[in-house]
């Protein structure tokens, strides 16, 4: 089934009535996004309509997106409250082909003292097939810490994550299965102090020994003054004997009111220091006049011009 322009106007013909008849008592919102960017050695041009119907306990918001090569994607959500303070959503998505997914998800369904969030993932292969289900599992209380679970469920595929939280630190582990066997472990532990945070993430692979981390991220946020802010991460590997570092990546943000110029840079090992590989010098700019925002985003990297944008949204 391929979305022609028959199809796109009879869709939109369908909005329009059915706004037409539920006017007096729900809300329409829209907003249209323009957005151009101009690489070296070509022009990107994407196209985003938003229309959404909004009542107090239920909603559908549209998203049409195009390309300079035409019509890309459209999408469909919906949004219900339920009693019980229980709340749904649906997701229809719509390419060039046809229909290609839906997402049906629950949220907070009580399961004794916990909170239960479904999601059934339908995808197209060459039929409409469930291709995932992913459960998560909130007010959770293990070793008198809030905890949550979540399961992610494919074919011959299985994803667990346990998270703990207590005050300021945050720390999980999690599995992947892969037909049946323990394909990878992951442990994670965040911390975070208000202005700066520091989060270290460790990979596991299966051995016959006893678990040994494969590599590593560590990362370093926070706020340096009110307008400056840094970001830093570490990779490493763990070699016999110790810890290698593979790359820093390190991110300074300075924000000046609608001006925002951002500095990532990317350093790897060389003898005795560190050399920098790459990087990438951002300036944006953001104006707003009334309904009409303009954003513009010049991007400068170790070659010289990347790219320049220019994004332009209408809220009606």
């Amino acid at each position: 089934m391929n979305i022609s322009r028959k199809i796109l106007a009879v869709l939109f013909i369908f909005w329009t009535v059915l706004a037409s008849f539920v006017a007096a008592e729900m809300s329409c919102e829209g907003n249209c996004t323009f957005k151009t960017t101009l690489k070296q050695n070509a022009i990107d041009v994407d196209t985003t309509i938003v229309f959404s119907l909004i009542e107090e306990a239920f909603g559908v918001t549209s998203t049409l997106k195009a390309t300079e090569k035409g019509f890309s994607s459209l999408k469909f959500v919906g949004e219900a409250d339920f009693p019980q303070d229980i709340e749904g959503r649906f997701d229809v998505l719509f390419d060039k082909q046809g229909l290609q997914s839906i997402k049906l998800k629950g949220f907070d369904l009580p399961l004794r003292k916990a909170l239960l969030d479904l999601e059934t993932y339908f995808k197209l292969k060459e039929v409409l097939t469930l291709y995932q289900v992913t459960v998560d599992l909130d007010d959770l209380t293990l070793a008198k810490c809030p905890a949550s679970v979540d399961l992610v469920f494919r074919e011959a595929y299985l994803r667990a994550k346990l998270t703990l939280d207590r005050e300021d630190d945050t720390s999980s582990v999690q599995g992947i299965w892969k037909e049946g066997i323990l394909y990878e472990g992951k442990t994670t532990w965040d911390h975070d102090a208000g202005d700066w945070s520091v989060k270290e993430a460790l990979t596991f692979k299966p051995t016959s020994s006893l678990p040994r981390p494969e590599k590593g991220i560590l990362t370093v946020d926070g706020d340096l003054l009110d307008w400056l802010s840094l970001n830093v991460s570490c990779e490493h590997t763990f070699p016999q004997g110790g810890i290698a570092v593979t790359k820093i990546t390190s991110t300074v943000e300075l924000e000046a009111g609608a001006f925002e110029l951002t500095w990532k840079a990317t350093f790897k090992p060389m003898s005795t220091a560190f050399r920098l590989e790459a990087y990438t010098l951002t300036l944006a700019e953001e104006a707003e006049i009334n309904d009409l925002s303009a954003d513009t985003v010049l991007k400068i990297d170790e070659d010289g011009f990347y790219s320049f944008s220019v994004r332009l949204s209408l809220d009606f």
